[in-house]
């Protein structure tokens, strides 16, 4: 299944993502994530 292989993998990039003291945004692909940006922050 794609999401046992994706979870695993996002994990990894997470902690390297906090190891390195950044951010990061997961959005989901079902195209509406430009729906969602608020300018107002």
């Amino acid at each position: 299944m794609a999401v046992e292989a994706v979870e695993p993998a996002l994990a990894g990039v997470t902690n390297a993502v906090k190891v390195a003291g950044g951010e990061m945004l997961i959005t989901a692909d079902h195209g509406n994530a430009e729906l969602m940006l608020n300018t107002a922050t």
